[in-house]
């Protein structure tokens, strides 16, 4: 029995079509060294190495698709398929942007050594110093067969959009350095505060595309980017049970290099907020001797954040206009959530109120640049519930 990949019903008919098989496998080496050359200074050294395998392959039977006369399936034996707009059920496959007209099998293995080295210094009884530095990794990958050919003959061909868009995308590589203190500035106040740097090279971000032929979507490589911040945190006891909290960071990052939107280099690191801080208190004390009271309070502000790469550019759509993005930035917005119950010693019951002043805030933004809109999605509003634990 032959599996069908298409409809041939004229009222829904299928117009694009891409099915990929994908497999990984994976294997990790890790280990870790500590040395105390002193009791004040600690050293750390750890390492990890990360083979990663991956394949894909075409899941289009070869000679079961077909191509569109008028109204009418007749069959292709170069197991291709295009529309009455004559576009191809996966347009990868019209031998216009693939000349080979085939999407072979692809495998690819990925590996990199990951090291990390740690140091703290205890200044005093109550101060600790601190730096590490250390390198990430995240496997490259596939996109869908034909991607590619899509950007290319839709978008570079059509509109002179200028991407630079693969079928494989590359591994990420991260180098991150961080330093600061941490410690206690008079009993029950902690603190911490650190500084930090981190280079990505070929950062994986994803992309959205939108055309005659669908929806596609795809992973490119931002070739550089660059944060760089501060963070501090600190909690303080100011009465038995009683606590207050609180975080704060900020983040300047950039596109240092971008091959495919070159005219995004200077923007902001898409997803990236400029600053969030948290502030909060609790009381977790007892009522009676077996009965406990819980009453905490958050507030997290979230600072301006671009969620694509494309930002205050102009680009040119598929609809003969262009399009700019300053408006895709999500403006900062504030959130109040709040918790209250009872607990016991095997059991709690805790109600809660997330977002009490039903702020409007988008959760994420989508961003199409070369379709001229963007896919938003709003966050949630008030939100009240009951939640009850039981311990065996």
């Amino acid at each position: 029995m032959i599996r069908e990949c298409y409809t041939t019903d004229p009222r829904n008919r299928t117009e694009a079509l891409a099915e990929d098989t994908f497999k990984t496998n994976v294997y990790a080496f890790f280990g870790s060294l500590e040395y105390k050359p002193t009791d004040k200074l600690k050293l750390s050294f750890a390492g990890r190495y990360d083979i990663e395998q991956r394949e894909t392959e075409n899941g289009i039977p070869a000679g079961r698709l077909t191509r569109w006369v008028g109204n009418v399936l007749t069959g292709n034996p170069n197991g291709t398929a295009t529309t009455p707009a004559n576009y191809y059920l996966n347009p990868g496959l019209d031998p216009a942007y693939n000349p080979s007209g085939v999407l072979a099998p692809r495998k690819q293995t990925y590996k990199h050594f990951q090291p990390k080295i740690s140091i703290s210094y205890a200044a005093t009884d109550n101060v600790n110093l601190f730096a590490n530095w250390g390198i990430d990794f995240k496997t490259g990958g596939f996109n869908n067969a034909g991607s590619a050919a899509i950007v290319n003959g839709f978008f570079n061909a059509g509109i002179g959009a200028g991407l630079t868009i693969f079928d494989d995308y590359k591994k990420e590589i991260s180098s991150a350095w961080e330093a600061g203190v941490k410690g206690t500035i008079v009993p029950g106040v902690n603190f911490e505060l650190a500084g930090y740097i981190t280079n990505v090279r070929n950062s994986q971000f994803f992309e959205f595309f939108v055309g005659p032929f669908g929806l596609l979507r795809v992973v490119s490589n931002i070739d550089k980017v660059t944060f760089k911040g501060v963070e501090g945190s600190f909690n303080a006891r100011i009465a038995k049970g009683f606590t207050v909290f609180g975080s704060a960071n900020y983040t300047d990052s950039e596109i240092k290099k971008n091959s495919a939107r070159p005219y995004t280099v200077g923007n902001d690191a898409p997803a990236t907020s400029k600053y969030t801080v948290n502030l909060g208190a609790q009381y977790d004390g007892p009522i009676t001797d077996s009965l406990g009271l819980l009453l905490r309070a958050d507030y997290r502000l979230t600072g301006p954040t671009y969620f694509h790469t494309v930002q205050n550019n102009n680009v040119p759509t598929i609809f003969g206009l262009g399009a700019n993005y300053t408006n895709s930035r999500r403006d900062a917005y504030g959130i109040l959530n709040l918790r209250g119950g009872l607990k016991g010693d095997h059991w709690s019951l805790v109600a809660f109120a997330n977002n009490v002043t039903k702020k409007r805030y988008l959760q994420e933004v989508i961003v199409a640049p070369e379709f001229g809109g963007a896919f938003v999605a709003p966050g949630a509003l008030r939100t009240i519930g009951v939640e009850g634990t039981f311990k065996f």
